[in-house]
């Protein structure tokens, strides 16, 4: 057992990543109180005919991003049709991460809708990771109003995992002495930035264990502080960004759903 687990005291790395739920359909949900609740579907302008993406309520009829309308309305035909507003979805995102700086200056965007942030050395400030977190989500809807979803841990592929177990409006932490122990069992392409390429790669299947998987031990990211580490969350001994760069970029963005 770690030495912060026997004594709860702060990490010795702590990376947060932020996940909107159903970005571009809550803020239409939140501008439009009458749509709260409802089944929403945004498109690419009020004739589009493919889903950009959908809110929670449409997703439970099986309505799914990349959908053609009509087949959504057969499974939904009281899904609403809003039509995308690209500049306003931006601004809103530009107030959530300005936001998210009061916390920690150590923001790393990822996506209109995701944000990494390394709030290492904010615990002496702030407290333990779960009231880091905690504090995160709160942060989030004072200044937007929109729920979204928490993953934390030592680093940031775990961490973006972690907050994909528990959508929407989860919060979940994985310290970094147990992350090998959740991911024995998870496919290594369940993890940002591994796809099926490098899966296969690694044992000639893309469902070798995460935990297990010598693309999952070498792979790295870059932090919020420009520097790389490994998944495992210590520094890549040897390693230097500029011979780490091309063959192991950051995450990369893993689709337009929002």
């Amino acid at each position: 057992m770690s030495t912060e687990a026997r004594t709860g005291g702060a990490w010795s790395r702590a990376v947060i990543l932020v996940d909107m739920d159903a970005f571009f359909a809550s803020i239409e949900q939140r501008d439009r109180p009458a749509w709260q609740g409802r089944p929403v579907a945004v498109t690419n302008g009020s004739l589009g005919t493919c889903i950009i993406t959908c809110s929670y309520e449409a997703r439970r009829h099986g309505v799914r991003t990349g959908m053609r309308l009509r087949e959504a309305r057969r499974l939904c035909p009281d899904l609403i049709q809003c039509a995308a507003r690209p500049e306003h979805y931006a601004a809103v995102s530009t107030d959530i991460m300005r936001a998210l700086e009061e916390i920690t200056p150590d923001v790393e965007v990822f996506s209109v809708d995701e944000a990494f942030l390394d709030v290492t050395r904010c615990q002496r400030l702030w407290g333990t990771p779960e009231t880091i977190a905690h504090m995160v989500r709160r942060k989030v809807k004072e200044v937007s109003g929109l729920g979204c979803s928490v993953g934390m841990s030592g680093d940031k592929s775990t961490a973006k995992f972690a907050a994909g177990l528990a959508k929407p409006g989860g919060c979940t932490l994985i310290p970094p002495w147990e992350a090998a122990d959740r991911l024995r069992d998870v496919p290594v392409t369940e993890l940002s930035g591994i796809k099926e390429g490098i899966g296969d790669t690694s044992r000639g299947t893309g469902r070798v264990p995460a935990a297990k998987s010598r693309a999952f031990r070498s792979a790295c990211s870059r932090d919020a502080s420009g520097i790389w580490v490994g998944v495992s969350g210590t520094c890549v001994r040897d390693w230097t960004p500029s011979r780490c760069a091309p063959s192991c970029p950051p995450p990369g963005r893993s689709g337009m759903a929002r």
